[in-house]
């Protein structure tokens, strides 16, 4: 996103403290959660579902976006979204954190711990 990210305070979907701000350009600031991937700007609230992850290989070789190689993970369907992880996995990708929020803002953590990522949980 931008390149002065200042923490601003609690995320309203996942309640981590991690919600950060990019107000490089006042004009167009935008809100964003590092946990959950919650975005805020001009046109309002990222719609749900959405997802958060972060992973890295043995190797940290990745060159082209996982996305990119393998399209989105699948939001609506947890059965889809392990599969997809799982098949990731089996390629030598290591998901640090995976957090799925379902369309009814359910927070579901399918990689990961919450309290690596929010300080209140420790």
């Amino acid at each position: 996103m931008g390149m002065n990210p200042i923490v601003v305070g609690q995320c309203p979907r996942c309640k981590s403290f991690e919600l950060v701000s990019d107000d490089t350009d006042p004009e167009d600031s935008i809100e964003y959660c590092l946990v959950c991937g919650f975005v805020h700007d001009q046109e309002g609230d990222l719609p749900l579902p959405h997802y958060s992850f972060q992973y890295r290989t043995k190797h940290n070789l990745i060159t082209k976006d996982i996305e990119e190689l393998h399209g989105c993970m699948p939001v609506d369907n947890l059965v889809e979204a392990e599969n997809w992880l799982k098949a990731r996995e089996s390629e030598g990708i290591e998901f640090i954190k995976a957090v799925l929020v379902n369309r009814q803002g359910h927070v579901i953590w399918l990689r990961g711990s919450p309290g690596d990522w929010n300080w209140a949980c420790t």
